[in-house]
Order: structure tokens, then sequence, then C-alpha cells
């Protein structure tokens, strides 16, 4: 809970940080974290932990939204979804992975060798940031050293995919004309976040995170109680339970493909609607029998894919919004653009309804029951499937068997 309220705080001023450069803010989340692992390392008093747990938040803060803004300026869009594919697989990975490498250590080497290894880590990873170059300056470098008589192959933008093609073409009009017009930048006296938070597409895709996050959460906590309670299990087949959950991430790449080829907001709607009929079932789940274990593992492996590709078509579509409002005016967002100030809005998102789906999953648990709370999050999946595809100008445009307006 810390780590969320601290992470919304830290997002607001990262949004002014990672909009100049994408490292400094990058540097500063990695040198919190090396704080944090310190402070815990050290702490004789749960006072000094709940600091460090505070700081973990401000850290991941930092490194989450500038991470993704930095993945966003470094691809072409047509490979967007595929690179957050393996950035979610990644951090899944990791997430499943430091727990065991950290019991592996503390067990054979001692408990200060799991904090040593901790901190070379992020010294390594602080390491190469500082040497990262940034896409801008890669650009400016390859316009240095490219021939002027040099253009642009004819037939890059006809292997696109349908659903890209007129962005595409009105990105590179976009390009053009911000090229034929250096000198415009926005006037308005409101801040870019402010603007972005009142896009109705991104407050769609914001309400659909907050959904997201709480029902990730709200399913998390809750699980451990039930299995205890149901099947009288132990932390080893909780442990078990949660490895179901998290290790159909690896299949992000594989989701990221499909979302580059028919695009982020098809790929929400079907996640999220896949979610109710999961939901549905978990209460057939009523004994301590051999077949509501064995469906119990099933629906938690069917509920981790789904999971999986809720998150990602959502972190690859935020950028959208932002690319539809330059190309209407450019230079609203300024010179620096608003990425970084749109993924720090999907963060506090993130974070808040991380802070909200255990809260809300204890008092549905206490009230109506696991299996009851388990028909809610079915109903609240549904109708974020349903928002979001009334939502989506392309589904309608479908929906009605109306073409796609040519682009222009």
């Amino acid at each position: 809970m810390d780590g969320s309220l601290t992470s919304n705080i830290r997002r607001c001023a990262d949004d002014k940080l990672s909009g100049t450069s994408r490292r400094l803010p990058f540097v500063v989340g990695l040198v919190a974290v090396a704080g944090a692992t310190i402070m815990f390392w050290l702490a004789k008093s749960p006072a000094i932990m709940v600091i460090a747990r505070m700081m973990q938040g401000v850290a991941g803060a930092a490194v989450w939204a500038v991470g993704n803004a930095l993945v966003v300026d470094s691809m072409k869009k047509e490979q967007l979804g595929t690179a957050m594919g393996y950035v979610s697989m990644a951090m899944n990975i990791g997430t499943m992975a430091g727990p065991a490498l950290g019991g592996i250590l503390l067990d054979r080497a001692g408990y200060d060798s799991v904090f040593m290894v901790a901190l070379a880590l992020i010294s390594i990873d602080v390491v190469l940031r500082c040497l990262m170059i940034e896409p801008k300056a890669k650009q400016q470098l390859k316009a240095i050293s490219r021939p002027e008589d040099e253009t642009e192959p004819l037939l890059r933008r006809a292997s696109l995919p349908d659903y890209q093609g007129c962005d595409a073409e009105q990105d590179h009009n976009h390009d053009e004309e911000q090229s034929a017009f250096p000198h415009i930048v926005s006037t308005s006296r409101i801040p870019p976040i402010v603007r972005l938070a009142m896009s109705g597409q991104l407050l769609a895709l914001l309400v659909a995170s907050v959904v997201d996050a709480s029902i990730w959460t709200a399913f998390e906590a809750t699980v451990p109680v039930f299995v205890i309670k149901n099947f009288k299990w132990a932390s080893f087949e909780i442990g078990m339970c949660f490895l179901v959950l998290t290790l159909p991430s690896i299949i992000s790449p594989i989701i990221g493909s499909l979302i580059d080829r028919y695009g982020p907001r098809i790929v929400s709607v079907i996640s999220f609607s896949s979610l109710v009929p999961i939901f549905f079932m978990f209460p057939l789940v009523n004994d301590e029998s051999l077949r509501s274990r064995v469906l119990f593992v099933s629906l938690l492996m069917g509920a981790g894919v789904s999971f999986s590709a809720v998150m990602l078509p959502l972190m690859v579509e935020i950028s959208e919004p932002i690319e539809r409002k330059e190309r209407e005016s450019p230079g609203i967002f300024g010179a620096k653009g608003a990425n970084a100030q749109a993924y720090a809005l999907h963060a506090m998102a993130w974070a808040s309804g991380q802070l909200l789906g255990p809260i809300v999953a204890g008092a549905l648990v206490q009230t109506i029951g696991w299996r009851s709370m388990n028909i809610v999050l079915a109903v609240i999946s549904g109708l974020t499937a349903l928002m979001l595809a009334c939502t989506s100008e392309k589904l309608a445009m479908v929906g009605h068997n109306e073409p796609a307006p040519p682009c222009s």
C-alpha cells in the first residue's frame, strides 16, 4: 500500500523530468532502488522498513514510466506491441525469479549475500543507463552519417497491417508538417498532463488500467486465503498457485505480435471478455475433491493468460491518443511531446488500482464470500470490455460495416 501511494506522488513529478531526458529520471530511480535496498539491509525496526518500502514506490514510479516512454521513443509503431511484450515478459520473469534466487542465496550464502547481489545488479543497470544512447541522439548521429541524396525505401509502409496503415500515413504527413513548421509550439497555459487527462480515448484507457490493476490485486490478495481454507494448502502449494498464475506471461511477445497485427483495442476487448467465463467458473470449485483442485489450477492458468493479455494492449495504446492529438494540433504538447506524461498517468492509474483492489476484495469476501466476489469481478470485467468496445472508433466502424476512412 505504501508503494502505491508514493508511486502516485512520484509519478506527478516524473512527468516533468522525463519530458526532457529519459536518462536522468531513470538513473535517479535506480539510485532510489539502491538506497531502499541498503535501508532494508541495515533496517533494525519496522519504521525503517516502511520508509524503505516507500522509497521502492518512488523508484518504481520513475523507472516504470520513463522505461515505457523510452520503448515508445525507440521502436517503430508496427513493432511496439512485440517490444512491449518482451518488456512485460522480462518484468514477470524477474518477479518470479527474484524470490527463488533470494531464497537460494539466503540458504547457501547468508543474509548479507542477498543484498550484495541486488546492489551489484543495480550498479550494472546504472552503468548501462549511463552508456545508453537516447533515440533523439541516435537520430542525430544517423543524420550526420547519412548521405544527403539517400532516400527512404518506397515500399517500407506497404507491409504495415491494415489497422496501422492510415496512422502510418498520417504520421508521415505529420512529420512533413513539423519539418515545414518547426516553430509551432504550444502556447496554452494548461499543462500537457491535464490536457492528456481530458482526452476521452486516454481516459477510457486509464479507467481500464485501474480496473485491470484492481482485479489483479483483488484476486492475488484473496487466493491464498481461499486455498488455505478450502484445500488446507500450505505455503509451498500457495507458491505454486502464483507460479501457475504468472507463468503464462512468457507468451507476452506472442500477444504483442497479435497487437501489432490486429490493433491493441480489439485485443483489450477480447482479453477482458475472456476473464468473464473464468471468473464465473471459479464458484464451481466448492469442495476438496481432486476434480475441484484440477479445475482450480486450470482456471488459474487461464486467468494468468488473460491477465497477461489485458495489461499489454493498454500499455501499447497509451501513446495513440497523443499521436492523434499531435496530428490534429501540431505542437499542442510542446516540443518535447507527451509520451512520458501519458505513461506517468498510466502508472498512476495502475498504482491506484493496486491500492483499491485489495481493499474492495477484502470487503467483498467478508460480506458475500470468495465465490460471490468472483461473480462481481466477472461483471466488472464484462462492463470494462463493453466500455472499451464502445469507445473504440475502429471497432464502431467495423460493427456498422462501414469502410475505414481513406488516408488523407
